[in-house]
């Protein structure tokens, strides 16, 4: 499980910095589309740390979906705001399987704005 964690704090990272990126050149497709791919990939690491972490904690999940395991988290006070993690859902399903610049446009700014410091704090969670 340790690896996961570690895999999760560097993808946090590597979102930041993306973000960092992306704040300077909001109008770059490259950065935004950088940006969107490492939040599909930070987001895929999130449930998958928090499904294990949770089996680790004596968890026993009868669907293994992010929305389960997210679910399950905010049960276990795991995570908060379960609205904002809905919205990250949601939002990752989108980018990956429709590609549509004004959608594109509208989640960086939501990954910059509103998902990164919520996916922080998962990370932060892990780092206590």
């Amino acid at each position: 499980m340790l690896q996961k964690i570690e895999n999760y704090h560097h993808a946090v990272v590597q979102l930041e910095e993306a973000v960092q990126i992306y704040c300077v050149h909001p109008d770059d497709d490259l950065y935004r589309d950088g940006l969107i791919q490492r939040f599909e990939f930070t987001v895929e690491l999130a449930w998958k740390s928090l499904k294990e972490y949770l089996e680790d904690q004596g968890s026993v999940l009868a669907v293994a979906s992010p929305r389960a395991v997210l679910k399950e988290a905010y049960a276990a006070g795991v995570i908060g705001d379960a609205g904002t993690w809905d919205a990250i859902i949601r939002a990752r399903n989108i980018t990956s399987h429709v590609y549509d610049e004004q959608t594109s446009i509208s989640v960086a700014g939501q990954i910059a704005d509103v998902f990164l410091p919520v996916l922080k704090n998962l990370d932060d969670f892990y780092r206590k």
